[in-house]
Parts: structure tokens; C-alpha cells; sequence
């Protein structure tokens, strides 16, 4: 689960949770396609608010972590050929 600093991240993050575990329970017992629906708008408008309080929030912003993708590298590897040449400031 997300551990934050930031007490309105953990309660969002809390319901997030809360979420996928209902979606879990309506697709384990074969719900409704509606119920499925109306869980899946729920959690898309948690994800944004979330995203968005994380851009907003000063606290969240200074504990870093957001907006990085650790699996992107900011140079290629030797044995990738670049198109253009590496810019090094």
C-alpha cells in the first residue's frame, strides 16, 4: 500500500484500495456488468484525483517520487545506436 507523509494521500489511498477490492468481489462472483461499470468510473475518478492532488499538494511534491519512471534510461546502451548523436551539456 502507499506509505506517505501526506495524511489526504493515505485516506485516498485507502479508498483506492477499498475499491479494487469490491471490483474484486463483484468479478470473483460474477456481478453485473453495471455494478462492474460503476466501480471502474470510481476508481478512474480516484486515480485522477489522486494524480492530480500529487501535482498540487506542496508535501507530495517535496517527497519526490512522482512524475519518474525508473524504467526509462536517459542514455541508450552502448549496443544501441542512436540516430542522432548524444548532446552533452
Amino acid at each position: 500500500m502507499l506509505t506517505t507523509g501526506c495524511p489526504s494521500l493515505e485516506e485516498q489511498a485507502r479508498r483506492l484500495r477499498n475499491l479494487y477490492e469490491v471490483q474484486l468481489s463483484l468479478m470473483s462472483r460474477d456481478g453485473s456488468a453495471t455494478e462492474l461499470r460503476a466501480v471502474e468510473f470510481e476508481l478512474i475518478r480516484t486515480h485522477r484525483a489522486i494524480k492530480r492532488h500529487r501535482v498540487r499538494c506542496l508535501q507530495c511534491k517535496l517527497s519526490g517520487g512522482f512524475g519518474t519512471r525508473p524504467g526509462i534510461r536517459l542514455r541508450p546502451l552502448p549496443s544501441e545506436a542512436p540516430l542522432l548523436p548524444v548532446q552533452v551539456y
